[in-house]
């Protein structure tokens, strides 16, 4: 690009363009996408630079990462690359080729902020482990009521999942509800869950199904689950559609929840 276009980004991002001049560069912008490019680099280092936001964070829907994006911003590392890029503006300041030099140093400073923010968030495709990490607790999970030692695989069931040892919970959850005669619905749900660590999205969703189908008045929770599950396995589409499911009716299980994560994930 030639100075001239550089001096036209730096009058269009410092606002300082007549109506029409604007008119006519967003028309150039419109059907230039490397000068889109170079606009939107200027504009969040200038950003940067007064210290009044580093990225558009709005564009950034997933709360996983604008979480890591907050945590990096207040990081040391943060703070002592902004302290060396105001110098380096300071440094420049009176420099003849003003416009030239702090095109160069904001695309510098652009190229370093946006590497390390690209680091932290964009390796390759977005890891949606990340959201389900964020979304998963295991307070969503139903409460199970113990009835006594005629209920032992169901003890063992709970004791192996809460130490993690999901094959060996699944296997005493499977136990219970093909022994018992009491046997209650909601413990699909720690089937499920337990598939789902092992990596076994398949059987994960078989069990989630049989608690939705089950006469639970509780079987909506087996919508928010199927998601989680779809959302571990990086199945995005599935996850939505069962996530829509839920948002259309406020009576279902984390419905809130459920509106969230789909703004996230869409």
């Amino acid at each position: 690009m030639k100075e001239q276009m550089y001096q036209k980004i730096e009058a269009y991002v410092g606002n300082s363009m007549t109506p029409e001049e604007q008119r006519q560069f967003e028309i150039e912008i419109a059907q230039n996408p490397e000068l889109q490019k170079e606009v939107r680099l200027f504009n969040e280092i200038n950003h940067h630079l007064n210290q009044k936001t580093w990225l558009p964070v709005d564009e950034i829907h997933a709360k996983a990462k604008r979480k890591e994006l907050k945590e990096f911003i207040n990081s040391d590392e943060a703070e002592a690359l902004k302290l060396k890029l105001k110098r380096a503006a300071e440094n420049y300041k009176k420099n003849k080729n003003k416009v030239k030099i702090r095109y160069i140093i904001g695309s510098t400073a652009a190229i370093l902020v946006v590497g390390l923010i690209s680091a932290i968030f964009w390796k390759g495709t977005p890891n949606h482990n990340l959201l389900y990490e964020e979304y998963y607790t295991q307070s969503d999970l139903p409460s199970v009521v113990k009835r006594g030692a005629e209920d032992d695989l169901l003890t063992q069931g709970i004791t192996a999942f809460k130490a993690k040892d999901f094959k060996a919970s699944a296997k005493n959850f499977e136990e219970y509800m093909t022994e018992s005669l009491n046997k209650d619905p909601l413990i699909y749900a720690y089937i499920g869950f337990s598939y789902l660590e092992m990596e076994k999205t398949k059987s994960a969703l078989i069990n989630f199904d049989k608690l939705l189908t089950s006469n639970s008045i509780d079987n909506s929770r087996a919508l928010w689950y199927k998601s989680l599950a779809y959302l571990k396995a990086n199945k995005i589409e599935e996850s939505k559609e069962v996530l829509i499911k839920i948002i259309q009716d406020s009576l279902n299980f984390n419905y809130k929840k459920a509106k969230e994560l789909w703004i996230d994930i869409k």
